[in-house]
């Protein structure tokens, strides 16, 4: 499949292409390349991108555009300005509390066999 790209008079009125159906256009890398420089120049304008694209460009990971997405606006305004991380860490449980949760979880004898089991291995 041959595709001409041929620009606009100019760029005041640039085409617009999707983004999503640029992997199905099967272009080759220097047809590609005009792609790029047409939407540089202003020529051509992309709408319609996928989110694995868009972390491609910005240069981010896919999850964390879907948690901007999510975030409310007056969360994404305290992003902008540095008063607020976009995705709060979350704090480390210490080895009681992971024990604690394991104890919960299969109780007390499930616990006390486990440790024979790993004590007669390491035997």
């Amino acid at each position: 499949m041959i595709v001409t790209i041929t620009p606009p008079a100019s760029p005041a009125t640039p085409r617009v292409v999707r983004g999503r159906c640029l992997p199905l256009l099967k272009l080759g890398k220097a047809q590609r390349a005009l792609l790029g420089a047409e939407a540089k120049e202003g020529f051509l304008t992309l709408t319609d991108m996928s989110v694995r694209q868009l972390a491609s460009v910005f240069g981010v990971s896919p999850g964390y555009i879907a948690a901007a997405l999510k975030a409310s606006p007056l969360h994404r305004e305290a992003v902008r300005r540095g008063l607020r991380s976009l995705v709060e860490p979350h704090p480390k449980t210490g080895a009681q509390e992971r024990l604690g949760k394991i104890v919960e979880e299969i109780g007390v004898d499930g616990v006390l066999s486990l440790l024979a089991v790993n004590e007669q291995a390491a035997a």
